[in-house]
């Protein structure tokens, strides 16, 4: 058990002296205290044992413990009254000059040796929990070791019914043998008859080798083959080849090297983080030269599990603009970086959030349009879900449903069905949403809404006007800010039908 040594203001574990900084004592419920670089050291899988009194407290982090304020304060105080000169004679002024000179020495390596404390803390820190992960590791390899134990043991299983099962055959060949040998016995006493009695025995040899041929092929068809043993080897086989398969196939992907680490992860976690091909949002943010890089060659996506199974989002930089891309149902292509969906969301700004279109038509895309949400309001909301496609639906692939008073003052496309892409669907995704007067503005060239009331069966419909015009309708929440003339081009179309979200998302602020 530990002992407190004489010096008060140390931690009795680490020695250092308690600050202000890292090492602030803080009180255990048992009444003990340490600093909080100790007590984030001594936390181990959600629990902490005190080193004085062997007490178990759980705890995820220091924080969780209160920091000691009344030590500090006495801690404080003493130092106050250290600091306090006894009476003695005045140095001499050279005397007082080395005096500074050697305290100013002292007090440089005493921030010297605190610097390396925290510095050697901090790289203990990352050991320990890169140890923790090689440990999950570790975990996941033998879990599939035994996953593949199974499987091996199911394959000899497997193997050893066969083996039944071509025993069985082995033994109804040798049967259908001695059948073959009796019908020759057979026809060499019919040739060789002489008598009246000698036909009678030989036609009755002759019908009970029949009779007993018959009763061995019928025998063999309802033996032959064994349905389940059958069913199972081709079951195994096909599944093992697949999966091995598949391994052989990232083996022949998986050629490039890692990434050079040395400019982009500072501390031992963010390395593995890049290796292991899994980022932060730290890591995106600031642009750095290797991130341009993997963006510019498409490695670098936002994933999410929705429903039970992978979604993934493209990232791609456009006019220095960072792009998340919308959602599609399928797994994370190989070699690629990943960031979670939802963290790479909260950095959008909802009240003056960017998306974007890209309109196509004749099997070509055509232009980006891209739109300001603003301000923030539900329906802006929900039109940003819909480019995203985190909610499981979104406008990817919907078309244009109409132009409504083309040519005139006011006129707008019509589209946003994406539940049937005929007009009569576009059911809300938000709850509760409500008339408000932040929709209300007067039609411009641009502006962004939609002609049902928020909450109503189509309100995830949307217009965008092309003409300015004296009066409002509908509900505005967003206005374009580039690309108006793709959406232009468009209405000049025979059929404005043929015109398709090829493609949509929001913009990440850098």
């Amino acid at each position: 058990m530990a002992s407190r040594g004489p010096n008060l203001d140390q931690c009795i574990v680490c020695c250092r002296s308690y600050n202000a900084r890292d090492c602030r004592p803080r009180s255990l419920p048992c009444g003990h205290p340490f600093c909080s670089m100790c007590v984030t050291n001594l936390i181990k899988n959600r629990r902490l044992k005190c080193p004085t009194c062997r007490s178990t407290h759980k705890a995820d982090h220091a924080t969780q413990f209160p920091i000691n304020y009344g030590m500090e304060e006495i801690l404080k105080s003493l130092k106050s009254v250290q600091s306090i000169p006894s009476p003695q004679e005045e140095p001499t002024p050279l005397e007082s000059g080395k005096i500074n000179k050697i305290q100013s020495m002292l007090n440089e390596q005493e921030r010297n040796f605190i610097k390396a404390d925290e510095l050697c803390q901090g790289t203990e820190h990352q050991l320990a929990l890169y140890e923790s992960k090689l440990v999950e590791w570790q975990c996941h390899h033998e879990t599939l070791i035994s996953k593949l134990n199974a499987l091996v043991k199911s394959h000899i299983k497997v193997i050893k019914e066969l083996k039944n099962e071509q025993s069985r055959v082995l033994t109804a060949q040798v049967n259908g043998q001695e059948q073959r040998k009796q019908r020759e016995n057979v026809k060499q006493h019919l040739a060789s008859i002489s008598t009246a009695q000698e036909m009678v025995t030989a036609i009755e040899m002759a019908d009970s080798s029949n009779t007993a041929l018959e009763h061995w092929v019928k025998k063999c068809q309802e033996c032959f083959p064994d349905v389940r043993v059958v069913y199972t080897s081709r079951k195994e086989r096909r599944t093992t080849k697949k999966m091995l398969e598949l391994v052989e196939k990232e083996e022949k992907s998986d050629e490039s090297t890692p990434v050079c680490l040395g400019n982009v992860a500072s501390t031992i976690m963010k390395k593995v983080q890049w290796v292991t091909n899994i980022l932060s949002v730290e890591e995106l943010r600031p642009l750095s030269k290797v991130m341009k890089t993997l963006l510019d060659a498409g490695r670098v996506m936002g994933v999410q599990e929705h429903q039970g199974h992978a979604r993934s989002a493209r990232m791609t930089l456009h006019n220095n603009k960072l792009h998340l891309h919308v959602l599609h149902d399928h797994p994370t292509p190989d070699n690629t970086y990943t960031l979670e969906h939802s963290c790479l969301m909260k950095l959008v700004d909802y009240s003056c959030a960017q998306v974007f279109l890209d309109f196509g038509w004749e099997g070509e895309m055509r232009g980006r349009v891209y739109i300001e949400l603003n301000p923030d309001t539900g329906l802006a909301r929900q039109f940003l879900m819909l480019c995203t496609g985190e909610r499981g639906f979104s406008y990817h692939s919907t078309r244009l449903l109409e132009v409504v008073k083309q040519g005139h003052p006011g006129d707008y496309v019509c589209g946003g069905d994406y539940e049937k892409d005929t007009g009569d669907g576009g059911a809300p995704l938000l709850p509760g949403l409500q008339e408000d007067h932040d929709y209300e503005r007067l039609a411009k060239s641009g502006l962004v809404g939609t002609l049902f009331t928020p909450g109503s069966p189509h309100c995830a419909q949307f217009y965008i006007c092309i003409r300015d015009e004296d009066s409002s309708y509908g509900f505005t929440f967003g206005e374009v800010v580039s690309g108006l003339e793709v959406v232009k081009a468009a209405t000049k179309l025979k059929n404005i039908a043929d015109v398709k979200v090829v493609d949509c998302g929001v913009v990440l602020p850098l």
